[in-house]
């Protein structure tokens, strides 16, 4: 009688622990309970939206939660395999993100970039290649430059070119300017420009903006100066004439 409460009470739960620990049968067989006990912790990194878009509450994009605007920063959580594939197709790649407010969403990763820079120097080529010898354009001075990757000195960007196009996937390696109040005023004279494009016409507070921008000496203030002259022409001549005195 002993024996075998000695075998009850410590030997059993010790072989049961031993089975249980060894044998993949016991383990837990709800997929995502398995995954969330099995992955480690993700490596959470800042991006910017290339472009305005919309994020979504669940990762088959059903539920619409906020928009982002282009530039705008978010914390990438993790990268993670969207659950439906199409046959013969790469798997589609989902970011998981928090927002600033703090609300947690979902979109494509290809939505998203590392940074933004301002280009602050005329004629700064946009190569095809990271090459100095490959073909290239000219990017527009003033504007801003979404980086989508970076190797060595060089920089992948989506830039609109001196023509007026926007040219994706090009690399600089140089007379860009990182520095985050102009990144600020370049992204909104962008969102002004890319607005007026589109209507033709802008708001009072955007024309009050690009008064602003205007006065400065920088390629932004040209830019935005040729913008206030495109919708209001006496009023562009006018900040340049006085720039001249």
């Amino acid at each position: 009688m002993n024996s075998l409460k000695i075998f009850c009470g410590i030997i059993a739960p010790f072989l049961l622990i031993l089975i249980f620990s060894g044998c993949p049968d016991f383990l837990p067989t709800d997929r995502a309970q398995a995954n969330e006990i099995s992955s480690p912790p993700a490596v959470q990194a800042v991006r910017i939206a290339r472009s305005t878009i919309l994020i979504y509450g669940d990762i088959l994009m059903e539920r619409r939660i906020s928009t982002l605007q282009k530039g705008e920063s978010v914390t990438l959580l993790e990268e993670l395999a969207h659950p439906f594939k199409v046959e013969n197709s790469a798997p589609l790649r989902m970011a998981h993100i928090k927002l600033s407010d703090g609300r947690k969403g979902f979109r494509e990763m290809r939505f998203f970039a590392l940074r933004a820079v301002v280009i602050v120097d005329e004629g700064v080529p946009l190569h095809n290649r990271a090459d100095e010898g490959a073909a290239a354009s000219h990017a527009l001075a003033g504007c801003i430059a979404i980086v989508t990757s970076e190797r060595e000195n060089w920089l992948q960007v989506d830039v609109y070119r001196e023509s007026g196009s926007l040219a994706k996937g090009k690399w600089i390696n140089r007379g860009y300017s990182d520095d985050r109040e102009m990144v600020s005023d370049a992204l909104t004279l962008d969102r002004i420009r890319e607005l007026t494009a589109e209507t033709g016409e802008a708001e009072n507070a955007d024309i009050v903006t690009l008064k602003r921008l205007a006065l400065s000496e920088s390629a932004i203030g040209i830019l935005a100066q040729r913008t206030l002259a495109q919708l209001i022409p006496e009023e562009g001549d006018g900040i340049v004439e006085e720039d001249k005195q």
